[in-house]
């Protein structure tokens, strides 16, 4: 058995929540970390993820973290450096504990934000590569109509997940929609952790598999 604890729109309150993450194989933050990719918030969000008793530790960057995403005009070649606690992934795919995981930290257009600027035909020859068979499908953002408030989610994304059918896809991003729901036999988790007000609410969400 395979103790996972997934978190999601912490945004520099990881302090607050981090008392609620029991021990476990393989924690996943499915991003919005911070507020806006500064160093002394990934700084802060490092230090805070290396007091959890875990394995492995898995994130992926997403719109709020500016200066890790390539082509936004914020990034910064050194930002990495200051995750030295965790695996940072970015469209990658990775085995662990026996365990198919892929990452998208590509979202649903949000002009000035990082990692959501990709065009739909972008978007789409990604999934595309996307084996079926996984075990974990981690996004930021909620598929098209599924835990994604007023259908603020990616339908490329919603026809990804159709084909593919992951055991689970693990997101966030609408904080107002957290929750679980079902496409098809794919679990989704939205494990958005703050409220609308980002005001701590929600707690990490516990899967064995």
């Amino acid at each position: 058995m395979t103790k996972i604890v997934v978190i999601s729109d912490t945004h520099n309150q990881l302090s607050l929540i981090k008392k609620d993450i029991p021990n476990c194989d393989i924690l996943i933050c499915c991003g919005d970390a911070t507020y806006f990719g500064l160093p002394e918030e990934l700084v802060k969000f490092n230090t805070q993820m290396g007091k959890i008793k875990t394995k492995h530790r898995l994130f992926i960057p997403v719109n709020h973290e500016l200066s890790l995403d390539i082509l936004h005009p914020k990034y910064s070649s050194s930002a990495f450096g200051y995750l030295t606690n965790m695996l940072t992934l970015i469209n990658s795919n990775i085995e662990i504990e026996g365990l198919k995981i892929y990452t998208c930290s590509n979202g649903a257009k949000m002009p000035r934000w990082a990692f959501t600027n990709l065009e739909d035909e972008e978007k789409q020859s990604y999934y595309d590569t996307i084996p079926e068979g996984i075990d974990i499908l981690v996004t930021h953002c909620p598929p098209y109509g599924v835990l994604d408030g007023q259908n603020w989610g990616c339908k490329i994304l919603l026809e990804a997940v159709k084909r593919i059918q992951p055991k689970y896809l693990l997101c966030g991003h609408v904080h107002e929609s957290q929750g679980i729901a079902f496409i098809g036999k794919t679990q989704v988790i939205n494990a958005a952790c703050l409220n609308e007000h980002y005001i701590y609410k929600n707690k990490p969400v516990i899967i064995e598999m």
